[in-house]
């Protein structure tokens, strides 16, 4: 379920444990080739070390973008400093017709109205990127239900009376002062307002700036509308490892030629 992984270990057994984990995974477990995604920790060069070019391959591969905003200290800096005229413009308008329309309001899960809540909103985000199992959703819903027992799950939701509009799913770090962005949705048949989905997530944004936290994480996801709200480029790193043996040559020969009869099939 994360967006982008690094590796967890106690600072003080850093090395050793980088060491431990790599022979585990290049003796104790069979395979022939490895794969990690989403990897957003300085580490992993060092950790890549330990698979010497003798008997392995390192093949990096297309970066994913996780960008993020460095957030001001105020909302009003936030729109002058991190918008585009335009945008800022958008994100202005929005605010005001939402001040402007009377049977518009936001609501915040609390302990009090949770379920509903999150049923809302998956059912907002449902309808606007087609379904999914039902046991995605309920384990989407399990997450939730933990992060808000542990305080770090924050889902807020802009309604029209009783039909939600548009929402986003965070989670507040507060030790390391950044909100996380899950995912936001909106209901793109509802045209009273401009860009709701946007509005939904600078309403998120505001909300962390007014509650003193240095950074918006938009996780995984290089989305247009993340850099016109401020957010600063980085990447997470998708590596394979191979093992230098023939079986696995062959193996991705193999695959190369099956791609080639696949495109050549698709052309005919």
């Amino acid at each position: 379920m994360a967006d982008y992984t690094g590796f967890l270990c106690s600072s003080e057994y850093e090395e050793k444990a980088m060491s431990a984990f790599a022979y585990y995974i290049k003796r104790k477990i069979k395979w022939e080739r490895f794969r990690l995604n989403g990897v957003l920790d300085e580490r992993l060069e060092r950790f890549l070390l330990e698979f010497d070019s003798k008997e392995f391959d390192t093949v990096e591969l297309t970066q994913t973008g996780c960008p993020y905003i460095n957030l001001p200290s105020s909302w009003d800096q936030y729109l002058t400093a991190s918008l585009g005229p335009k945008t800022r413009r958008n994100v202005r308008r929005s605010f005001t017709e939402m001040e402007n329309v009377d049977d518009l309001t936001v609501t915040v899960a609390d302990k009090t109205n949770l379920v509903p809540q999150v049923d809302a909103l998956l059912a907002l985000w449902q309808k606007r990127w087609g379904s999914k199992q039902r046991n995605y959703l309920d384990h989407i819903h399990n997450v939730f239900e933990s992060c808000h027992h542990n305080d770090c799950l924050r889902i807020m939701l802009l309604w029209d009376m009783n039909t939600p509009v548009a929402g986003v799913a965070s989670f507040p770090d507060r030790h390391r002062q950044t909100i996380f962005e899950f995912f936001n949705c909106y209901n793109a048949s509802y045209t009273q307002i401009r860009s709701p989905g946007q509005l939904a997530v600078a309403h998120n944004i505001r909300y962390a700036i007014d509650h003193g936290f240095q950074k918006y994480d938009f996780l995984r996801g290089d989305e247009k509308y993340k850099y016109a709200l401020g957010a600063e480029e980085r990447y997470a790193s998708n590596v394979i490892i191979l093992r230098k043996a023939l079986g696995t040559k062959l193996r991705i020969l193999a695959d190369r030629g099956l791609a080639r009869i696949e495109r050549f099939k698709a052309f005919e």
